[in-house]
């Protein structure tokens, strides 16, 4: 991912690696109960990761 927006430009965003390590561990365990344990978080730390993440595809 290149920060950059439909015109190329910077966007000025950086990227949170730390969604990615939610997403991955979501994915790995199905499970966002198992993924919230698994990195010593919240389910509703986990399940809020998920929709920044997806409201960060969508940009």
């Amino acid at each position: 991912m290149d920060n950059k927006d439909k015109t190329g430009k910077a966007s000025g965003k950086k990227f949170d690696l730390n969604l990615l390590r939610v997403f991955v561990s979501t994915y790995e365990t199905e499970s966002v109960t198992k993924s919230a344990e698994q990195l010593d978080l919240t389910q509703s730390s986990v399940s809020n990761a998920l929709a920044r993440l997806k409201r960060r595809r969508g940009q």
